[in-house]
């Protein structure tokens, strides 16, 4: 009777599958760290005009 997995394969696999989560966490960590970077470069900028955003035009005065 055939094996249904052989040893090297299941070590192959095994190996494969940890190195690609070991890629989707540091991608996922570095997305993150990216977003924290651009809101916090946001909150540098000038402050926001909620009357303004309100109405959808300047209001006088």
């Amino acid at each position: 009777m055939k094996k249904l997995f052989s040893k090297k394969k299941l070590i192959l696999k095994t190996f494969l599958l940890l190195f690609l989560f070991v890629i989707l966490f540091f991608s996922a960590n570095f997305f993150y760290n990216l977003n924290k970077g651009i809101l916090a470069s946001n909150d540098e900028e000038e402050e926001i005009d909620y009357e303004k955003l309100k109405c959808g035009r300047e209001i006088p005065g």
